[in-house]
């Protein structure tokens, strides 16, 4: 039995969860992305700017700030940090976005949908990959874990 003065707890854990499993989904339309794509792009004029000046891209998005960037913007969707990522053989660089599933849940998540942006827009897709747009050099895929 649940105390008085825990039911307004499991009440809201309730909610919650059934939140959850049911239209918590981000859907596939460019235009729901469209304020983390243009603060993404900030970032990416800032990093271009970096590298302009220094002849290499930022070793990480901290460096930007102040003086290329105010401050690193974070994703409007739950407030995501942006991911950046530079390829050691090519010193190309990445930008992205874990859009679901958010949290611890992300280790044990059977699919990993993600924002991502990289200067040659080169976007794979492949039986684990499933690419649902490509807006403005930013593509939406969902990346399914293979057993």
């Amino acid at each position: 039995m649940v105390s008085k003065t825990m039911r307004p707890f499991s009440m809201v854990f309730f909610v919650l969860f059934f939140w959850g499993l049911i239209g918590c989904s981000k859907p596939n339309d460019p235009e729901f992305y469209k304020e983390s794509i243009n603060r993404g792009n900030i970032l990416i004029t800032a990093i271009e700017k970096y590298k302009d000046k220094n002849k290499t891209y930022p070793k990480n998005l901290k460096i930007l700030a102040p003086k290329y960037i105010k401050n690193v913007p974070t994703s409007n969707i739950n407030n995501m940090k942006f991911i950046y990522h530079i390829d050691p053989n090519t010193e190309d660089y990445s930008l992205a976005i874990i859009i679901e599933p958010s949290g611890l849940m992300i280790l044990s998540a059977k699919a990993i949908k993600r924002l991502s942006y990289n200067p040659y827009q080169t976007y794979t897709e492949n039986n684990n990959t499933k690419t649902h747009f490509i807006y403005n050099g930013w593509a939406l895929q969902t990346m399914s874990r293979s057993n």
